[in-house]
C-alpha cells in the first residue's frame, strides 16, 4: 500500500518538515495554533511505511513538543484508525491518544478496538472510539461533546495535536460515514476553547474539492473568519 516513486524521500520529508516548523512556532510562542495540512500521516510505523504513509510526522512532532509540554493529547478524526501514532505511544502516559474511526471486520488497518487501551505505563492512555457506517454530523458532534471535555478534565494536557482527516465526508470514495465537515469545525471549536497550544494536521480525504472546502472552513474558524 506504499508505492515507490521518484523523489519519494523529498516528498515524505516535506510533510515532516512542515509539521516540525509548525511545532517550532508553538514552542517559541510565536503562535497558539499552528496548521500543516500536508501533515497527518498517521499510519507510518517506526520500522516501515504503511497505508500510503512513509514517515509519521505526527509522532515526530509530538516528540518535539515534549521538549516543552510534558503531556500531549492526540485527537484523530480520520475515518481510519491512527495505528502508527497509537503504537508509538502505547506504553507511555506522556501522550493520551484518542481516535474516532470506523471499525469493522476487514476495514483497514484492522486495529482500533475499544479493548486496545495501552499497556504498562500507558495502560488506559489509549482511547479508541469505534464507529459504524452512516455516522452523521449530529451523532459525531454528540460523541465529541461527551468524550473530549472529560478527557481534558482528567488528563490535563499541556498541548493538543489534531489529525483532521476528512475521508468520512459524504461523497468521499471511501463511502462510509455521512459527515459534511461541520463536525470537524465543531471539533476544532471545542479544542480551541481549552486555550492550549494546538497543532492541526491534515490526513485522509479523497474527494479533493470537498477536502479543500472543509480544511478551508477549519482554517477560517481558527482565524475567526466567516466563510459562506
Amino acid at each position: 500500500t506504499c508505492p515507490i516513486f521518484e523523489d519519494i524521500f523529498s516528498f515524505a520529508s516535506s510533510a515532516v518538515s512542515g509539521t516540525l516548523t509548525a511545532v517550532e512556532s508553538l514552542l517559541q510562542g510565536e503562535s497558539t495554533v499552528a496548521i500543516n495540512w500536508c501533515g497527518g500521516w498517521h499510519h507510518a510505523q517506526r520500522e516501515m511505511a504503511s497505508g500510503y504513509c512513509y514517515f509519521n510526522d505526527i509522532v515526530i512532532g509530538i516528540i518535539k513538543l515534549h521538549e516543552k509540554y510534558p503531556r500531549v493529547l492526540y485527537i484523530d478524526l480520520d475515518l481510519h484508525h491512527g495505528d502508527g501514532v497509537h503504537n508509538a505511544f502505547y506504553y507511555t502516559d506522556k501522550v493520551l491518544t484518542v481516535s474516532f474511526h470506523k471499525y469493522c471486520a476487514g476495514f483497514y488497518p484492522g486495529t482500533g478496538s475499544i479493548k486496545e487501551i495501552g499497556e504498562g505505563n500507558g495502560e488506559y492512555f489509549s482511547i479508541n472510539i469505534p464507529l459504524l457506517d452512516g455516522l452523521d454530523d449530529e451523532t459525531m458532534i454528540s460523541v465529541l461533546h461527551f468524550v473530549l471535555p472529560n478527557l481534558v478534565e482528567k488528563y490535563r494536557p499541556h498541548a493538543i495535536v489534531v489529525q483532521c482527516g476528512v475521508d468520512g465526508l459524504a461523497h468521499d470514495p471511501m463511502d462510509s460515514f455521512n459527515l459534511t465537515g461541520f463536525s470537524h469545525v465543531q471539533a476544532i471549536s471545542i479544542i480551541l476553547s481549552w486555550k492550549l497550544p494546538v497543532l492541526i494536521l491534515g490526513g485522509g480525504g479523497y474527494n479533493i474539492p470537498n477536502t479543500a472546502k472543509v480544511w478551508t472552513r477549519v482554517t477560517a474558524s481558527v482565524c475567526g473568519v466567516c466563510v459562506s
